[in-house]
């Protein structure tokens, strides 16, 4: 259906965007001029957007030749919408080129090329933007702390982190869910479980689901397998709903210790809970079955799954090899669907040696 104007055919786009169709949104986009629209500073920030989400340089990079010629690079969100391609499209040197010619930069220019860096483990040098941007006169929002605080946990900085958090306490951010639970992942991914539980404390009911799993992950990715269950059974008492990361994560926990005992009360939690049917929780079943030695819970499990994903077929598969049936493991591989065939050299890989 033909659109009306510019702002019915941004509408379109958006929806193609929302929808992950990179192919008929920039193709819509081309039709443009055939229609006698012209683009607006709201289409260009759209197709940014879609190019990003897809690593689109190529038409980033066409589009952003489109910006300069049409003035529109001007608008803020226009440049902002720019960095943020780039950013996802992981060049970085375009990005801070494109930044540091920017005439005007706000709060988002400046958590947009700092993400980038963070997003590509460029710690240092995100958190070095982060004093660069206080020294420009542009305060940090709860989005730029909460870059700066997952920085400090990835390059295991705690007294920046610490400094931080500092920070964000005075400025009254600290108990909100979105940079409260940056903290309690920080401190839980440095191993310093009691500061993520004060903080936990301190967020009260403000505490999400997303807060008590960041604390369990942190326990898990420190191999602390009995103080992530110990945890887990606090979010529960607390009436903290538990989700598919809660599941997968604690599922991980009983692969560790290992636990069948705790793995099969978590299962039968998952049942009530109705997720067992759930892509990634039933993985995760499988894998914690199989590192806790039942092979036949792993194939119980596997075999209630309607349509098993590729991670399922890998991971019963490994049970199999893991635990001295070869036999199996081959048979199971050569039951693979043809539409999960294309991950088949992935799983000999793996399992080759032992096939």
């Amino acid at each position: 259906m033909p659109c009306l104007d510019v702002a019915s055919c941004n509408c379109l786009i958006s929806g193609y965007a929302k929808n992950r169709l990179f192919d008929e949104a920039f193709s819509f986009f081309m039709k443009f001029d055939g229609m006698g629209i012209r683009p607006n500073h709201y289409t260009y920030t759209a197709m940014l957007a879609v190019c990003g989400s897809f690593s689109a340089i190529d038409e980033g990079k066409q589009l952003h030749a489109q910006i300069v010629k049409m003035q529109y690079l001007s608008e803020t969100a226009v440049g902002n919408a720019l960095l943020t391609m780039y950013s996802k499209c992981g060049m970085m040197e375009d990005a801070e080129s494109l930044f540091n010619s920017l005439v005007q930069r706000n709060v988002v220019s400046w958590s947009a090329i700092i993400n980038g860096f963070k997003h590509h483990r460029d710690f240092e040098k995100a958190l070095r933007l982060v004093c660069l941007m206080r020294e420009d006169g542009i305060d940090p929002n709860e989005y730029t702390f909460s870059i700066a605080l997952s920085s400090c946990a990835s390059m295991k900085n705690l007294d920046v982190g610490r400094t931080f958090h500092a920070q964000v306490l005075k400025k009254g951010m600290a108990l909100g869910d979105f940079v409260g639970t940056t903290i309690v992942d920080m401190y839980s991914r440095l191993g310093e479980a009691g500061d993520a539980e004060k903080q936990l404390k301190e967020m009260g009911k403000s505490a999400s689901s997303a807060s008590w799993n960041a604390h369990i992950a942190g326990f898990v990715h420190n191999e602390k397998a009995e103080e992530a269950i110990e945890a887990f059974v606090d979010m529960v008492k607390n009436d903290k709903a538990c989700d598919e990361f809660t599941y997968s994560i604690i599922l991980k926990a009983c692969s560790l210790l290992p636990s069948l005992v705790t793995c099969e009360q978590i299962h039968s939690r998952m049942i009530k809970s109705k997720f067992e049917s759930n892509m990634h929780v039933g993985s995760s079943l499988i894998e914690a079955y199989n590192k806790c030695g039942s092979v036949e819970d792993a194939e119980k499990v596997f075999s209630q799954k309607s349509s098993a994903d590729v991670v399922s077929w890998n991971s019963m598969i490994k049970a199999y090899s893991q635990n001295g049936n070869p036999t199996k493991a081959l048979a199971l591989f050569q039951k693979m669907p043809l539409r999960l065939s294309s991950s088949r050299p992935e799983i000999i890989r793996i399992h080759g040696a032992r096939l």
